[in-house]
C-alpha cells in the first residue's frame, strides 16, 4: 500500500496531504527510464569489448579454418609449380633431342587470354566459392 505523505502548513497550522502532480510523476518516470537505458548501453558496450558474441566466434573460427586451408593450398601450389617447371624443362629437352627443333616458346604456354578470364571470374567469387574453386583447380593440376 502506498504511503501517504503530509506537509505542515505554517499559515493554517495544519497538516496538508501532499499530492504530486502528473507532470512531475511523468518527469520522474522519464528520468528513471533514461538512466536505465544509458546504464544498459554502457554495460553492453563494456561487455562486448571483452566477450565475443556468438556470431564473432563463428567468424573467427571460419577465419582460422580459411587461413589453415590457405596455407595448405599455398604449399600445394608451390609443389605443383615445381612439377610444372620440371615438366617444361623435360618438354624442351624432348623437342631438342627427338624432334631436332627449337622448344616451344613460353608465351605459347601461358595463354594470356585464359588467365584474364580466370582473374575476372575470381573477382566475382565469394571467399568460400573462391576457396572451393582453388581446391578444385589444384586437384585438376595434381591429376595431370
Amino acid at each position: 500500500m502506498k504511503k501517504i505523505k503530509y506537509h505542515f502548513n505554517t499559515h493554517t497550522l495544519r497538516f496538508d496531504k501532499v499530492e504530486v502532480p502528473l507532470k512531475v510523476r511523468l518527469l520522474q518516470l522519464f528520468g528513471f527510464i533514461a538512466a536505465s537505458i544509458v546504464t544498459g548501453v554502457v554495460i553492453v558496450a563494456i561487455l562486448f569489448q571483452y566477450i565475443d558474441s556468438p556470431k564473432e566466434k563463428l567468424l573467427r573460427q571460419q577465419n582460422e579454418s580459411y587461413r589453415a586451408s590457405y596455407s595448405v593450398i599455398q604449399d600445394r601450389v608451390r609443389q605443383l609449380e615445381l612439377q610444372m617447371t620440371e615438366l617444361e624443362s623435360r618438354d624442351n629437352e624432348v623437342y631438342r633431342s627427338i624432334f631436332e627443333s627449337s622448344p616451344i616458346p613460353d608465351s605459347a604456354r601461358l595463354k594470356d587470354m585464359e588467365a584474364l578470364k580466370e582473374v575476372r571470374m575470381i573477382q566475382n567469387l565469394s571467399s568460400t566459392a573462391l576457396l572451393s574453386n582453388m581446391i578444385a583447380q589444384l586437384n585438376n593440376l595434381s591429376v595431370r
